[in-house]
């Protein structure tokens, strides 16, 4: 539950789903915003528009639903959250009371303005803890995004050398095969059939890798979850790209040195070993 001004909604610029917002008269009314987590809950049998919400004395009337948001930090699932237009100081030792001032000028400009607004309030208040909100989020995504990069340089340095190491073993299994080559050339096969016939066979190794790849991948990315935000696990572009890119390099390791075998001397490659 979280109690709010009934511009606060606004200010922060959540969006609304369902319904509307809070009006002026929302404390007196007994409005309530719910957000589409709550909504779908078994506390609502059925649409949760204009139910009642009842605790204690209180009696609060949905009005409309928010948007699924991250209040704490960016790894929260959503939750059941309610909003309701009431002033309740939190007790000592237990947070405090937050402001969100929304502005067209230069936030660093109006932090004295705001100062003096809260103290004319009370006194007695103290003022900390003043940062824009791309800061916060900056801050929550500090650790997520050193962990990203690390991974990130990790991933790069394992495709690079999966690359290589799959160009250097399939360009060693097709050169030894200069014998077969020499013997299908020498018999009166065309070099281009060579050519497609031990690219496709390559091609066969490759797929299989790839689909044991993939599936160990998608197995495993659901570990990663909580360092992604805006994309999925099972990002597709990443999956497709990577395939894309040993797709190729296998393509280019079996056809290099097969057009290779297949330009020497039917009898040099019948004398190889």
């Amino acid at each position: 539950m979280h109690y709010v001004s009934p511009r606060f909604v606004a200010a922060l610029g959540m969006r609304l789903v369902e319904g509307r917002t809070f009006s002026e008269g929302a404390a007196a009314h007994g409005e309530a915003l719910i957000t589409q987590t709550f909504a779908r809950s078994a506390f609502f049998d059925g649409p949760a528009l204009g139910r009642h919400i009842y605790s204690g004395d209180s009696d609060w009337e949905v009005v409309g639903i928010l948007e699924d948001m991250k209040q704490f930090s960016l790894q929260q699932r959503p939750a059941s959250e309610l909003f309701v237009v009431e002033f309740v100081p939190a007790p000592p030792g237990l947070g405090g009371t937050y402001f969100a001032v929304r502005t067209t000028a230069d936030p660093i400009a109006i932090v004295g303005s705001v100062r003096t607004i809260a103290k004319e309030i009370d006194p007695l208040v103290p003022i900390e803890n003043i940062a824009m909100m791309d800061q916060i989020v900056s801050n929550a995504m500090s650790r997520p995004r050193l962990y990203a990069v690390l991974l990130g340089l990790f991933a790069m340095v394992a495709v690079v050398l999966a690359a290589i190491g799959i160009y250097g073993v399939l360009g060693f299994l097709v050169t030894r095969r200069t014998r077969e080559i020499g013997i299908r050339v020498a018999l009166g096969a065309r070099r281009e059939q060579v050519i497609a016939l031990i690219v496709r066979q390559t091609a066969a190794l490759t797929v299989t890798g790839v689909i044991v790849g993939v599936a160990a991948a998608a197995a495993l990315s659901r570990y990663l979850e909580g360092l992604l935000f805006g994309v999925t696990p099972l990002d597709p572009a990443t999956f497709i790209g990577v395939i894309v890119l040993f797709g190729v390099v296998a393509a280019a390791a079996a056809y290099v040195p097969t057009r290779r075998a297949t330009r020497i001397n039917p009898i040099t490659a019948l004398r190889a070993e």
